[in-house]
């Protein structure tokens, strides 16, 4: 959901050709689909399924090299990652905590942490921007 949310933002600044914006898993199945409730909470923002054509694949899969700068969603996911380069969504953004992980809930669940995700992302837009 924070790759849309922020492949979003950027569209709307103008940006969305200019920066790219990838998406990697730490300990969860590899190269399954988006949930059902993660597309629902999507949709219901955005009015359109974003998620569609999503699969997770893991960071061992990509080249970390590539990447100016690395947004994670819990402290833990940080572990193993290029330090000088790698924060929390949340530390990124100001705040304290990481953002609640919704897997196997409710939809419910999906949105708050969508909100969640979206609100950060808002608070962080502009140093995203300005830091690449």
């Amino acid at each position: 959901m924070a790759k849309v949310i922020l492949e979003q933002l950027l569209r709307e600044r103008g940006l969305g050709s200019e920066i790219a914006v990838d998406s990697a898993a730490k300990g969860r199945p590899t190269h399954s689909t988006a949930t059902d409730k993660a597309k629902q909470a999507i949709r219901e923002l955005y009015g359109k399924d974003l998620l569609t054509s999503h699969k997770s694949k893991s960071v061992n899969e990509v080249n970390l090299h590539e990447f100016d700068l690395i947004l994670t969603m819990m402290g833990s996911h940080k572990r193993g990652l290029p330090a000088e380069k790698t924060y929390t969504l949340k530390e990124y953004s100001g705040l304290k905590g990481h953002v609640c992980d919704p897997y196997g809930q409710n939809v419910e669940a999906y949105r708050e942490c969508r909100d969640e995700i979206k609100g950060c992302l808002e608070q962080a837009i502009d140093r995203i921007i300005n830091d690449l």
